[in-house]
């Protein structure tokens, strides 16, 4: 399955690259078979409380232009898609919590709820991070 990742313009956007980024970590998860079936569930429940955010939170503020987000440089390293290494999951982890850092800060301009989640999902992909160690 191949994940898209949007261009992220809008808080609406930024939410589907986020979401995507957990989808490829499951995506990845499953390629590393029963020794990651733990990480994946981790990263569907994060799935769904991304989904919940957007779907009860962002109502106000989802088309809200967004302004010097280099989101590519947050997929760096991920490519090709074909590799369900778990080189590329622990580079993913890594990338991620950059993405979720970052964004944290965008939307704590904006949005102070948004902005704590994003930093807790960061603080739990560095921790995830050390928990891909041992797959590779």
């Amino acid at each position: 399955m191949a994940v898209h990742f949007p261009e992220v313009t809008t808080f609406g956007t930024l939410m589907s690259f986020a979401m995507a980024l957990e989808e490829l970590a499951i995506e990845l998860c499953g390629a590393q078979g029963d020794p990651a079936a733990g990480l994946a569930k981790k990263h569907k429940k994060r799935l769904a409380r991304l989904e919940e955010v957007r779907r009860e939170r962002l109502n106000e503020v989802i088309l809200e232009p967004l302004h010097g987000v280099d989101a590519a440089r947050h997929l760096d390293g991920l490519h090709p898609s074909n590799d369900e290494s778990a080189a590329r999951l622990a580079l993913l982890e890594r990338r991620s919590a950059d993405f979720y850092l970052d964004s944290a800060r965008l939307a704590g301009n904006m949005l102070a709820e948004i902005a704590r989640i994003f930093e807790r999902l960061a603080k739990e992909n560095q921790k995830l991070s050390s928990e891909v160690e041992p797959l590779l």
